[in-house]
């Protein structure tokens, strides 16, 4: 059984190929609508998930928000076995309440940060569905250059210009995006376009 929040995307890519016969969705305010999220845990398990409970999580009050959400789904549902929590700080408390829950269930999230690294590390966190961020900053950050400097209208397929964020799937807190690969093309372009 899951527990999953987050939008269809990440839930195909960590659920490719596994059978489900329960998925619970928590959402915050201002999400993707339950129902898109629904219809795409159900289609990234191949049909096998049924949606048991749908809760909203609260994002300007993560922590007790999420404990209280997950606690209660985890006493309504005690044999889910899978959690996805859609915004990444919410799977330090997530880890939390399946620990003092005492359940077995795998914690899922989005993006490589430090502290979900750290669960990953600690055997809290099964993975994180990741993408390359900086890359979106440093093509952002090179646009503008551009613009100020010659006036150059800014490109809106930039990113997909630049490789395109892609996603990843991440089980090791050893396999992130190196910031350094990533700027690394855009500061020597600057160093030369903007000589100090």
């Amino acid at each position: 059984m899951m527990v999953i929040a987050g939008d269809p995307i990440p839930a195909a890519a960590i659920f490719w190929g596994r059978s489900a016969s329960v998925a619970v969705t928590v959402r915050c305010r201002g999400c993707v609508p339950h129902w898109i999220v629904a219809a795409g845990v159900v289609a990234a398990s191949g049909g096998k998930a049924t949606i048991v409970a749908d809760q909203q999580v609260d994002g300007g009050n993560i922590v007790p928000s999420t404990t209280q959400v997950l606690t209660d789904m985890l006493t309504a549902h005690p044999d889910i076995n899978a959690v996805f929590a859609a915004l990444d700080p919410s799977a330090v408390p997530a880890a939390s309440a399946i620990h003092s829950k005492g359940s077995s269930a795998k914690l899922f999230t989005n993006f490589a940060t430090p502290s979900n690294l750290n669960l990953i590390q600690k055997g809290q966190l099964a993975a994180v569905v990741d993408d390359n961020l900086p890359l979106t900053v440093a093509v952002s950050f090179d646009q503008f250059l551009s613009h100020v400097k010659t006036g150059a209208a800014f490109n809106p397929n930039a990113v997909a210009e630049a490789g395109g964020l892609g996603y990843r799937i991440v089980t090791s807190p050893n396999t992130v995006y190196s910031n350094d690969t990533t700027l690394a093309p855009f500061l020597a372009k600057w160093k030369t376009e903007f000589p100090c």
